[in-house]
């Protein structure tokens, strides 16, 4: 949430197409959308399963977003992007339209439609995740030479790290539908949020003592 409304109040005041995406994919698919999730497993069957169906809603707008923001900040003139990113969101709208109209509403017994958008989530979050850890990649090869800055370099990695704890979020949930009997992976989504959640805190709000740990690499730059 913190990360996702910063972002966002400055996608507002600049108008940038970056800042908005970013700040509503977070706000959408990690903010509003876990905490429907959570209240409706909290509420049980009492109109639980109407919530997870507005909630997944939610979270596929922000994956949807986290989609555009990928294909325009890294791929903004490949033509295969494009034509992956138009697949991914034709796919999200149109299993969220077809799981309401069709009734598939149980989570315990997902359909094809729930699934199809479960799977599209987890390959924008791959194709996000990869992005930025190919990108940290080469911005380690410039910092070798002086031409970024180890800190711009790092948050790449911290941005990629977040969104590849997301990712085992979503396969995690997954593995769960797949399992019909088993204890909701708990433990295991809490240790991936913590880690996404504090990937993303030092990548967009590292502290001063984070900061110098590069300040050695800059001067030598």
């Amino acid at each position: 949430f913190a990360v996702g409304l910063r972002a966002l109040a400055l996608g507002l005041r600049s108008r940038q197409l970056p800042e908005l995406t970013l700040g509503g994919a977070l706000v959408l698919s990690g903010g509003i959308g876990g905490v429907l999730v959570l209240l409706a497993r909290a509420g049980g069957d009492s109109g639980g399963e109407g919530l997870i169906v507005v909630a997944t809603s939610i979270m596929s707008v922000g994956a949807a977003l986290l989609a555009l923001f990928t294909w325009k900040v890294f791929r903004p003139s490949e033509a295969w992007a494009t034509a992956l990113f138009a697949g991914l969101l034709g796919t999200l709208v149109v299993s969220a339209v077809a799981r309401v109209l069709t009734g598939e509403t149980d989570p315990n017994h997902p359909g094809l439609f729930t699934w199809a958008g479960l799977l599209t989530r987890i390959a924008i979050f791959a194709w996000a995740s990869g992005e930025a850890l190919r990108e940290h990649a080469a911005a380690r090869r410039r910092c070798a030479i002086g031409l970024t800055d180890p800190l711009v370099a790092n948050r790449l990695l911290l941005w990629g790290v977040g969104l590849g704890a997301a990712l085992f979020i979503w396969i995690s949930s997954a593995v769960q539908l797949l399992r019909h009997d088993a204890e909701p992976l708990w433990l295991l989504t809490a240790v991936l949020g913590l880690t996404c959640a504090g990937a993303l805190w030092l990548a967009f709000f590292p502290p001063e003592a984070y900061r110098r740990r590069f300040a050695p690499a800059l001067r030598g730059a």
